[in-house]
């Protein structure tokens, strides 16, 4: 589905082909205010003579096809034409390893090969909190309980969340619904009151899924903050207590303004401080070679000498040795050796594991090593549940469980979504 997307947006701007140039929803008129406070507005995709070359490079079909994402040219097609002021007080961004009320996902419907590791994950996760799961029509929602009950998933804490039209498709763009780890809500709470509140990035993968949380805002009617950001959420690192990591790819997504504006929305609507690291091959995204699991501790991806993701990955590690942890001691770095790297080129990765509420599920390949990676999460997280999910049907997408998954941290909010 990704490779398919990314390979017809590629031949729709060779053709010099306007996949999409829509802006998100309009937002309330109070508090909006322009984009042009920004260092520049992104050129246009098919002029690009004006294009950085490494932009130009990572749109280049690579050899043998090799199937990893590396970006897709329609990330720099449209920025936000209006973004909403930064919380009014202090906030906290939520880590992942907290306790958490549940979990957004989207289900694949078109996509047959990933629909068992579906079932798993919901299955293991509707145990320790709600699944809040995403669908278009009661055609989509009949068809997706069938495919859970006959994998013997109970549903009793599935919520089903409708998004009319969320997943329509048209020539050039492609469902990319099920990554709800790039489009979902970042959750933070206002550090005076208390409030919960989500952060909006732009997800410019696919028009549909990117205003996912516009509509939650129309619901919710409160608590909404729109950052100009460009990215995705599987590029993006909290530790929970004000410290944000990612690669390099938010500094090349965000050209349009300095790395000193960028910073500077990390604290104003995050009230985070932004890490830059390295930024391997196996993807731009942090969560393909690496998981912060606990506010000290690490599982970093660990690759052959001569594999082209072992030098940065290194420096990444020798990074993180540099550094204290946010409480002010020395992180742990436990590295987990990944999968051989397949024929074809592409990288599997065990770091796109998912942690929920005591429980981590970790993708497994049906190779000798998973036993190995599945030994460093329980040595790494001694009285969590451990739990192998196969994801093999997932090989050439760019992600696995991580990138299906979104922590919900706000019971009181989500409720209001529920199906009238």
């Amino acid at each position: 589905m990704k490779r398919m997307r990314f390979w017809v947006m590629l031949l729709a701007v060779c053709l010099g082909v306007t996949v999409w140039q829509g802006g998100p929803p309009n937002l309330q008129a109070a508090g909006e205010r322009s984009f042009a406070g920004l260092a520049s507005s992104p050129p246009a995709v098919s002029d690009t003579a004006k294009l950085p070359a490494s932009y130009w490079d990572l749109w280049k079909v690579p050899p043998n096809f090799i199937p990893n994402w590396n970006g897709v040219p329609q990330e720099l097609r449209a920025t936000p034409k209006t973004i909403t002021p930064p919380p009014a007080e202090p906030v906290r961004w939520t880590a992942e390893f907290e306790p958490m009320h549940g979990t957004l996902m989207a289900w694949p419907l078109d996509w047959r090969d990933v629909q068992d590791a579906f079932c798993a994950m919901v299955d293991e996760l509707q145990d320790v909190g709600v699944v809040y799961m995403l669908y278009d029509t009661q055609n989509e929602k009949s068809q997706i309980i069938e495919k859970l009950t006959a994998a013997g998933v109970s549903l009793e804490n599935v919520v089903w969340v409708t998004f009319p039209k969320l997943f329509v498709k048209n020539l050039f763009i492609y469902d990319n619904c099920n990554w709800t780890r790039d489009y979902g809500p970042e959750n933070v709470f206002g550090l005076n009151s208390g409030a919960w509140g989500i952060v909006d990035n732009r997800y410019i993968l696919a028009p549909k899924e990117n205003g996912a949380n516009a509509k939650l805002n129309r619901e919710l009617q409160a608590n909404y903050f729109e950052t100009p950001l460009i990215t995705e959420g599987g590029n993006l690192c909290s530790d929970g207590m004000g410290r944000v990591f990612c690669t390099t790819w938010i500094v090349e997504e965000n050209f349009f303004m300095s790395e000193a504006q960028l910073r500077q929305i990390f604290r104003d609507y995050y009230g985070a401080e932004l890490v830059i690291m390295p930024q391997p091959p196996v993807s731009p995204h942090i969560d393909m070679c690496s998981k912060l699991v606990g506010p000290e501790t690490w599982i970093v991806g660990e690759w052959p000498a001569d594999d082209p993701n072992t030098p940065l990955v290194e420096e990444f590690v020798s990074s993180l040795q540099g550094m204290l942890a946010s409480t002010g001691n020395p992180y742990t770095i436990h590295r987990i050796r990944q999968p051989a790297r397949l024929r074809n080129g592409y990288w599997r990765t065990y770091t796109n594991a998912y942690q929920h509420n005591g429980k981590v599920l970790v993708p497994t390949f049906n190779v000798p090593e998973d036993v190995d990676a599945l030994a460093v999460y329980q040595q790494a997280l001694p009285g969590w549940e451990i739990m192998g999910i196969d994801c093999s049907g997932f090989d050439g997408s760019g992600g696995a469980i991580h990138c299906s998954t979104h922590e919900i941290a706000e019971e009181g909010a989500v409720e209001l979504l529920n199906d009238r």
